[in-house]
């Protein structure tokens, strides 16, 4: 049986044919620009969904970590795990607002963050290295 591919592979073939096939056949500059564009923002979309369960995952996991007293419901599949993230990330937000770090263990916290931005970055701007000697 055959299977349609994945939403990143067909993301990629487009890409593939924006910048193969329409981009370089473009007279004018301008429209070409704006198709390269469009590969670029499509080639952002796809290393999204291809990181995206990881990511939120390990998102999850350093959340629990940090707010072990925070009771949730069942997580079976990824919008449930979705909800999760969003109902930890809204406490830890109200503590930090409301009172500080309390019993958060600072560096435990520094680390989710520094963990936050690591994955983001890596999706989003992968040349851009953060610095390991960020306090």
């Amino acid at each position: 049986m055959q299977q349609r591919p994945d939403i990143p592979t067909t993301l990629d073939a487009v890409i593939r044919f924006l910048l193969a096939d329409v981009q370089p056949n473009l007279s004018d500059k301008s429209l070409a620009f704006r198709a390269l564009i469009a590969a670029n923002t499509l080639a952002q979309c796809a290393a999204e969904l291809r990181a995206e369960p990881s990511r939120s995952a390990e998102e999850l996991a350093r959340l629990r970590a940090l707010m072990p007293d925070v009771q949730l419901g069942p997580i079976d599949d990824e919008q449930q795990r979705a909800q999760a993230i969003a109902t930890l990330d809204k406490t830890l937000t109200e503590r930090l607002t409301n009172g500080g770090l309390g019993a958060f263990n600072e560096l435990a916290l520094m680390a989710h963050l520094k963990s936050s931005l690591r994955t983001t970055l890596e999706v989003t701007n992968p040349r851009f290295l953060l610095d390991d000697t960020l306090p």
